[in-house]
């Protein structure tokens, strides 16, 4: 059973990515399955381990540290929402789970915790792993973590010169109209059209089709020298990779952070 729902999950998101990104998460679901066979006592260990050997964190990694988790005072959770690990363990397979599980498991599995995966817009009232929180306001409740890793941190081995790329501001992307705000709807209809923006979304069906355009794979959008990262539920998936390669990252301000 175990088996074919990784292969399940596998097809289902190897068919909507780019098949040059194939190997990376060919090789992340392997790596990723195979840890679910290995025993806590193994993780336990391995924590264990890091703690001997770093006693005590840099300066750049205690920021970073308190930074990802801005809680300063212990807390309890209530008991109808804290789980343990046992309970966990019966969460569906995501790649949420396959991020998070390694970690959870070096800790004693009578400790509770929380977890809000998938697109997370708002700060929740008790603390709670997450993979993206709103930057302003009081967010110490939003503990951040590397999850979705698959999809967020991309990155891309960019062969292309910047002074050899075309001079525009491209873009394709998604609208999410179900969100509270269409910040991409918003930029579609102020840029649209204009010199040096080739931009538009790949929505299937009758929306928007002023504003559709032909999907581009990652490769084409590495073409032009600007690249646009706009928000649409909350973080841009392309973000990461955008920033790896040799085109100028663009972006609104964000108002979301992973």
């Amino acid at each position: 059973l175990l088996l074919y729902r990784s292969m399940h999950l596998i097809r289902q998101t190897l068919s909507v990515l780019d098949r040059r990104h194939k190997n990376d998460r060919i090789s992340f679901y392997a790596k990723a399955f195979g840890k679910l066979m290995l025993p806590d006592r193994f993780f336990q260990h391995k924590a264990q381990s890091l703690i001997s050997r770093y006693p005590v964190l840099s300066a750049e990694n205690q920021a970073l540290l308190d930074y990802y988790s801005k809680l300063m005072s212990p807390f309890t959770l209530t008991d109808e929402n804290g789980i343990g690990l046992d309970q966990f363990r019966s969460h569906p397979k995501s790649t949420y789970f396959l991020d998070f599980y390694p970690f959870i498991r070096a800790f004693p599995g009578n400790k509770k915790f929380l977890t809000l995966f998938g697109d997370v817009v708002s700060i929740p009232d008790q603390p709670s792993f997450v993979k993206s929180r709103p930057i302003a306001g009081i967010n110490q409740n939003s503990v951040l973590l590397k999850l979705d890793s698959i999809r967020h941190f991309t990155f891309v081995q960019d062969t292309k010169p910047f002074r050899e790329k075309h001079p525009a501001f491209g873009w394709r992307g998604r609208l999410h109209l179900d969100s509270a705000k269409e910040r991409r709807l918003d930029f579609l209809r102020d840029f649209t059209g204009k010199p040096g923006f080739d931009i538009g979304h790949i929505n299937k069906g009758e929306i928007f089709p002023e504003f559709r355009r032909e999907r581009l794979s990652i490769q084409d959008q590495l073409n032009f020298k600007y690249i646009l990262s706009l928000e649409g539920v909350d973080v841009a998936t392309n973000l990461k990779w955008v920033m790896s390669s040799h085109s100028l990252c663009f972006s609104q301000k964000l108002k979301f952070e992973t």
